[in-house]
């Protein structure tokens, strides 16, 4: 599995672990305690797990996960178990770390001990609490949108270099036009390439025949 994914999912995962909403006699009683953070939250786990989630992420440790596998069937339950092995120090688990700008894959073991991180002794709960989620899915999800935004860029540019090579006008992107088409936004797509064209017709031989819809 592309690495950027599990280090999203575990990014995900983190998060999620991390709701705590204290109630107003919880948040007494931990100011009665001088307790500064409370030992768990609503997703059951304590505070040390997370910390060694966060302390994975940090030091850029990230399990190495078979592409194929369990996700989204009833959870991302395979690929979050090898995130739960690293935590936990498996033996079995490889993680791949970075040393001086070369990759390496070891064992979970040997890299946590490596940057001083204590392996977690999974506790009532906290396995389901690692394991049950869609982390993984949404990481992919999340890259998938991050891509298809600057492909849509990327189609907006295209359509515009393709109008300038045929000496098109620039009146058929009008933002009234794409108003009253069916689909929806459009005329924000048509008034970006507009404003990028708009500059460019005025030095163009196709600025000259206005009366044209298109060229």
């Amino acid at each position: 599995m592309p690495f950027e994914v599990v280090r999203g999912s575990m990014l995900i995962r983190a998060n999620s672990l991390l709701r705590y909403v204290p109630s107003r006699s919880r948040r007494l009683l931990l100011e009665a305690d001088n307790c500064k953070r409370p030992n768990s939250g609503h997703s059951a786990i304590r505070w040390s797990v997370l910390e060694t989630l966060v302390s994975l992420i940090n030091h850029d440790i990230l399990p190495v996960i078979p592409l194929r596998g369990s996700i989204s069937a009833s959870g991302d339950l395979s690929p979050l178990s090898y995130i739960a092995g690293a935590l936990t120090g498996h033996p079995d688990v490889k993680v791949r770390i970075v040393r001086d700008g070369r990759e390496q894959i070891l064992p979970s073991p040997e890299a946590l001990a490596l940057y001083n991180i204590t392996p977690v002794s999974l506790q009532a709960k906290e396995g389901l609490a690692v394991l049950n989620g869609t982390a993984v899915s949404a990481s992919f999800a999340s890259i998938v949108l991050h891509d298809s935004h600057f492909l849509h860029l990327l189609s907006q540019v295209g359509s515009t270099l393709f109008s300038l090579c045929r000496v098109s006008t620039h009146t058929h992107l009008s933002w009234i036009t794409g108003y009253y088409r069916s689909h929806r936004r459009s005329h924000v797509w048509s008034r970006r390439i507009f404003l990028d064209l708009l500059p460019r017709c005025h030095s163009s031989s196709s600025w000259t025949n206005r009366g044209r819809f298109q060229h």
